[in-house]
């Protein structure tokens, strides 16, 4: 049967079987020990009542024979003294032999008759030492006779308990030698057991896991190399999981891969890659449709190859510009087609340093270069071809206005008045179209100056008072103290667009308020007004061109959709901030925040980093 174990079981299982067999195997060999130890304890109680008796049977045989020599050899016969040493050992024996067999029936009784038999034996010697000292020779006969009989009796009994401890003493001993080679069977046998149980988990752990984990690893070199991956290790272990998450995961990236190649594959951007010395290591079809050159024409040849002679140097210092950054890079530059034409290409190139390759996704932006080409066109036809007339045609109604043909019509004021309003709203407009253009070609310079925001209020609200007055709206300039470093002619360009836009949507009778906050390194002009407010998903995309909250605010407010669009552009070449707090129904604040000083904006970090802590 199969086990399906987790690692940490089979661990635990490695662990358990070597020691449950150690625990088993000391017990067993401590029992046979002990049992051993029990053996030769009882080998040497046999030995020692065996010397006992010995000992007393000798001690009891050697008085009677005393008596009996010195009978027959005419002497004295014992001393009082020696026979008192003799009968004080005898009895000290037998102490110690009772002290030898307690605990042991059997033995307790022999040792008991032994006993009797030496109390009967001391009676007969007494008598004869009383028949001898009275010279009764036939009572020391009779004596005699009786001693040998109980000599007989007492040797007899100590001959049965020697030969019963002697048959103890084989017994124990043939139970120790088989104890010993119990042990050293044991031994051999516990230690071919471990060997043999080591080598078993081993090779149960190598096919278990180390095998399973050589598939892994094959696994992984196999899906570098984009080969089929072995079959699944099985089992319901952490390395089947892994194995299972392995398969699952490399599937998952076949799968990305497949995707990405597709898309590369069909994109309409060029996706390629250069190596360091800038030649095409691979492109995408693209390449062909864009360029009319296929992936394996570009393949080893050189960026410079398909770029304009007079752009050759400044593409390559870009290229190389990109190797000090992190992130993509976008570059531009022309591309020589097949056909001998040329367009413009957007780059985003980003640098590998580990591979030394360039990776880059190719846009064409002919058509976007185009428009702004027209774009450049028109506004310079605009600033010529238009502004110019207009211009004239002011002055020509101012001419009308002074009477300079005569005097008007009342019908005739009014129309004229229509159409100097008309003419003064072309010319803003082509104003806003030449300065939005200035803004993003980066050619309207900055006169910078410090001014103080109270002039640049009352400037602001002095070139919009007839407009107030017109709307019947007061405007509140709020005491302020504060200076800032700025170009005073484009902030009052600012101010008079919020002031103006301000006014178009308050109600008559209504407050428009400027004031400004400061902070540490930043100051803070703000416009108020009690119109309408602004709904918060008109929020972030008031200052987009050409976007208007309604769309009826066009023709009846009379904007162009730019102002807020050019305000937002002048303050953030100031390296300021711009912005609004509106709640629908209760009116509106702009906002805009200046540096103090343009000079600081190197020790606080960027514009941006400064307007941003300070909004």
């Amino acid at each position: 049967m199969k086990l399906n174990l987790t690692l940490a079981q089979k661990v635990f299982v490695l662990v358990l079987l070597p020691l449950t067999f150690q625990i088993v195997f000391v017990a067993t060999l401590a029992n046979i020990l002990v049992q051993m130890e029990r053996e030769n304890a009882q080998e040497a109680h046999a030995k020692d009542l065996q010397s006992e008796v010995n000992m007393i049977l000798r001690l009891i045989v050697d008085s009677g024979a005393r008596l009996v020599v010195s009978e027959f050899a005419k002497g004295e016969g014992i001393s009082e003294k020696k026979q008192t040493k003799l009968k004080g050992r005898a009895m000290d024996e037998f102490e110690a032999l009772k002290r030898l067999v307690k605990g042991h029936p059997d033995e307790e009784a022999e040792v008991a008759k032994m006993e009797q038999l030496h109390f009967e034996i001391k009676d007969i010697l007494k008598n004869a030492k009383r028949h001898q000292h009275d010279d009764d020779k036939i009572g020391l006969v009779s004596d005699f006779a009786q001693l040998q009989v109980m000599m007989n009796r007492f040797s007899a009994c100590t001959e049965g308990i020697i030969e019963n401890q002697q048959k103890i003493q084989r017994v124990k001993r043939r139970a120790a030698m088989k104890a010993r080679a119990t042990i050293i069977n044991l031994l051999y046998f516990g230690v071919i057991f471990n060997i043999a149980l080591a080598i078993g988990l081993a090779l149960y752990f190598n096919i278990g896991v180390s095998r399973r984990i050589g598939i892994l690893i094959d696994n992984t070199k196999r899906m570098v190399r984009g080969q089929a991956l072995n079959p699944p290790v099985g089992g319901k272990d952490e390395i089947a999981h892994l194995d299972l998450f392995f398969n699952k995961m490399a599937e998952g990236l076949k799968e990305a891969a497949r995707k990405e190649r597709a898309i590369i594959a069909n994109a309409s951007e060029v996706i390629c890659s250069l190596d360091d010395q800038m030649c095409f290591s691979n492109a995408n079809p693209a390449a062909e449709k864009i360029w009319g050159y296929t992936p394996e024409e570009l393949a080893g040849k050189p960026l410079a190859d398909f770029v304009p002679d007079d752009e050759r140097v400044r593409t390559k210092e870009q290229f190389l510009q990109v190797r000090g950054h992190e992130n993509s890079v976008p570059v531009e530059s022309r591309v020589r087609k097949k056909d001998g034409t040329e367009i413009d290409m957007l780059w985003s190139v980003q640098w590998s340093a580990a591979e030394q390759t360039y990776f880059c996704v190719a846009h064409d932006i002919t058509d976007r270069k185009q428009i702004e080409r027209m774009k450049r066109e028109f506004v310079a036809m605009v600033s010529h071809d238009l502004r110019t007339p207009l211009t004239s045609i002011q002055g020509f109604l101012a001419l009308l206005q002074a009477g300079a043909l005569g005097e008007l019509t009342q019908s005739g004021k009014s129309s004229l008045t229509l159409a100097d309003n008309s003419i003064n709203r072309l010319i803003k407009l082509v104003t806003d179209l030449l300065d939005m253009e200035k803004l993003e070609s980066g050619k309207m310079d900055l006169h910078l100056r410090n001014v103080a925001v109270r002039d640049l209020f009352l400037e602001s609200a002095q070139a919009v008072d007839s407009f107030a007055d017109a709307n019947a709206v007061v405007i509140d300039i709020q005491a302020t103290d504060l200076s800032i470093e700025a170009d005073g002619d484009r902030i009052i360009q600012v101010l008079v667009n919020l002031i103006s836009n301000a006014i178009k949507f308050s109600p008559q009778d209504s407050v428009v308020t400027l004031s400004a906050k400061d902070s540490e390194a930043a100051v803070q002009l703000m416009v108020s007004d009690q119109g309408r407010g602004i709904p918060p998903e008109f929020i972030d995309s008031v200052f987009e061109r050409f976007k208007q909250v309604k769309k009826s605010d066009a023709k009846n407010r009379k904007g162009s959709g730019l102002g807020l669009a050019i305000c937002k552009a002048i303050v953030e070449k100031h390296g300021g901030k711009i912005g609004v707090f509106s709640e629908e129904g209760k009116g509106s604040t702009f906002w805009f925040s200046l540096p103090k000083k343009l000079s600081l904006l190197s020790d606080l970090g960027s514009p941006e980093q400064v307007l941003s802590r300070e909004a």
